[in-house]
């Protein structure tokens, strides 16, 4: 275990200077003084541990002396969070009675029992800051049992059109969307193919490599780790038909008969890549999350950039797939008659939200959202179209950009 290699920032004018920071950098921020541990989830390649490093710059920034900041991943392999505390205090002379101490600690659900370790040390010693990175996972399985009441959880998501155009230098367009309409569009449908920092100004040959190498990790590494999988390559094939038809219905019993496996094997493995962020899992609406629950639901795949490993790409599936991400979004809407509306938000009166990404827009594409609004009462609803723009019954029509610059 080399903490000095790993710790860079103890080398005095050393900075990791990364200036561009996602919008959940301010909110982190705010909580590094508070005595709660911080917990930042998300999927791999989000970018956890860049914003791990610029929180610690910020720390050193506001005069936080450098050996009181320990960053640690647990890619590396140890056996306990005592043997790198013992290092750390061994190398640097910190004292975790006296000194004001800010551990931050990535992937930490490779760590054994790592809540039950955390728990110790956070209760001995008030000085100490835990800010802790990895799986949406690793927080549900563990720390509301064992750090009930002391951590907070704050989801670090792909990149919002919005943070793509800073990452692209293109922030300029977001001041007033409606005078850069075409470039607006045309950056739109680039994003849905860039969801990730690191591929926002990649080719497609580089980017379908890199996202193979996301799916590789996190499929055929993290999740067999945390979980029991009897075949993790079968779990790989479940995720790429929902890459291949974004907000797939889950029949569980269809699925398992078209991959050849249990039942209640696919029911299985659909949780774990939804417990993993590869999945986000959409309810069936009906006015009871309860009612909802037993209801069929879709599943959509975590980025809409996904689409590039697959046989086909559909832009319209795409726009619905960048859609269904949105944190309000929970619900869909469909009867056994086939009437069907695309999202539902859950508001004082439900929202409902209909994608239909075409320049022009009929009565026969409103018919949906009408039917909706009169059975559930509801005040208002939004069409996303392509460039389409009007407000005809309640109704909003917009294009779909600029719902994800709102």
């Amino acid at each position: 275990m080399k903490l000095d290699i790993i710790n860079k920032h103890w080398k005095p004018g050393f900075k990791y200077g990364y200036e561009k920071k996602r919008v959940l950098f301010q909110r982190l921020v705010k909580f590094l003084e508070k005595r709660p541990i911080v917990g930042i989830v998300g999927l791999r390649r989000t970018g956890k541990t860049v914003l791990m490093q610029q929180l610690m710059d910020h720390l050193i920034d506001k005069g936080v002396p450098r050996r009181n900041v320990l960053y640690f991943t647990f890619d590396e392999s140890v056996n306990s969070l005592e043997e790198v505390i013992t290092e750390y205090l061994g190398t640097t002379g910190v004292d975790l009675g006296k000194d004001r101490v800010y551990l931050f600690l990535d992937e930490i659900q490779k760590l054994r029992e790592w809540a039950t370790q955390i728990k110790i040390y956070y209760d001995t010693y008030p000085n100490l800051k835990f800010v802790v990175s990895g799986s949406q996972s690793l927080f549900i399985r563990e720390s509301k049992e064992s750090l009930a009441g002391r951590i907070i959880t704050l989801e670090l998501p792909i990149l919002s059109f919005k943070e793509f155009l800073e990452f692209r230098d293109k922030e300029h367009l977001t001041k007033n969307p409606k005078m850069f309409p075409s470039e607006l569009e045309s950056e739109f449908l680039y994003y849905l193919k860039r969801n990730f920092i690191e591929i926002v100004n990649e080719d497609d040959e580089f980017s379908r490599l890199y996202l193979e190498s996301i799916v590789n990790k996190v499929i055929l590494g993290d999740i067999p780790t945390l979980f029991a999988i009897d075949n993790p390559e079968k779990l790989r094939t479940i995720f790429m038909a929902i890459v291949e038809n974004p907000g797939m219905l889950l029949e569980y019993k269809s699925i398992a008969k078209s991959f050849s496996l249990n039942e209640r094997t696919v029911e299985r493995y659909v949780r774990y890549l939804s417990y993993s962020n590869m999945i986000k899992k959409v309810y069936n609406y009906s006015g009871s999350f309860i009612a909802s629950e037993r209801k069929l639901k879709k599943a959509y795949p975590a980025a809409p950039c996904f689409s590039l490993l697959g046989t086909t790409q559909s832009i319209p599936k795409n726009v619905e797939n960048s859609v269904a991400l949105d944190p309000r979004i929970k619900f869909f809407w469909r009867t056994s008659t086939g009437k069907e509306v695309d999202f539902v938000i859950k508001e004082e009166k439900p929202l409902p939200v209909e994608v239909k990404f075409k320049k022009e827009i009929s009565k026969k594409d409103l018919k949906p959202l009408r039917v909706f609004m009169k059975k559930f009462g509801a005040g208002s609803g939004v069409l996303l179209s392509r460039s389409a723009r009007a407000e005809i019954e309640g109704i909003t029509i917009k294009p779909a950009h600029e719902w994800f610059l709102e």
